[in-house]
C-alpha cells in the first residue's frame, strides 16, 4: 500500500511540475450520483446511491488532478430471531485524491474516456436496529469497516446535454464497477 501511495504522490508531483508551461488551466466541480457493486460487506442492500462531489483542476491538456468527497448508505436484509426482527444500517463517507487522464481515443464530441488513479480513506459507521426483545441490544455484530481506499479505473461518459453525462466506470479497488449520472459545473 505504501508503494501505491508513493506512486500516486510521484505522479501528482511530476504532472504538476511538467504542467507549469501549459496555458490551459480549467477547473470543474463534478457532482456524481451512481450505483456501484462491492461497496458493502456481507449481503447489504443499497438504500442510498453513492453521491460524490469532486473538484478537479486541469494541469495540462489531458491531465486532471483533484479531490473527491462521497457518501452512501446501505441496509442489511431483515433477520428474524424467535419472532423478533432486526437489521443494521451502514453509512460511509469517503475522501480521496484523484488524478485522471483524458483519453482522446474516439473523435466524437458526445463520448469521452478517462483513465484514473485515486487514494483516500473511507469512514464507516453502523447502527443496529432491533424490534421486540432485541430493541435494547447495543452490540452490532456487523460493524462498518473504515480504512484506506484506492482505485485504478477506466471511465466512459456519454453527453446527454450540456454539462450532464451518463457514466460507466470499471476498475480495481474502491467501487470497481459503477454507473450513473454526473453533472459538470465549469468554474
Amino acid at each position: 500500500m505504501q508503494k501505491l501511495l508513493f506512486l500516486l504522490f510521484a505522479f501528482c508531483v511530476s504532472t504538476s511540475v511538467f504542467a507549469q508551461n501549459d496555458s490551459i488551466k480549467n477547473s470543474n466541480l463534478l457532482i456524481k450520483v451512481g450505483v456501484s457493486n462491492n461497496f458493502f460487506d456481507d449481503e447489504d442492500k443499497l438504500s442510498i446511491p453513492h453521491i460524490s462531489a469532486r473538484y478537479e483542476r486541469q494541469l495540462n491538456q489531458n491531465i486532471w488532478l483533484g479531490g473527491d468527497a462521497g457518501f452512501t448508505s446501505s441496509k442489511s436484509m431483515i433477520y428474524r430471531f424467535f419472532g423478533d426482527k432486526y437489521f443494521y444500517r451502514k453509512n460511509y463517507i469517503s475522501i480521496s485524491v484523484n488524478a485522471s487522464y483524458y483519453l482522446d481515443m474516439i473523435p466524437l464530441d458526445f463520448i469521452d474516456f478517462y483513465a484514473g488513479l485515486g487514494v483516500g480513506y473511507k469512514f464507516g459507521h453502523s447502527k443496529f436496529v432491533g424490534e421486540g426483545e432485541l430493541s435494547g441490544f447495543d452490540e452490532n455484530p456487523y460493524p462498518a469497516i473504515s480504512g484506506v481506499i484506492y482505485s485504478v479505473s477506466f471511465q466512459g461518459r456519454y453527453k446527454i446535454k450540456n454539462h450532464l453525462y451518463a457514466f460507466a466506470e470499471i476498475g480495481l479497488g474502491y467501487l470497481p464497477l459503477s454507473f450513473g449520472f454526473v453533472h459538470n459545473f465549469k468554474l
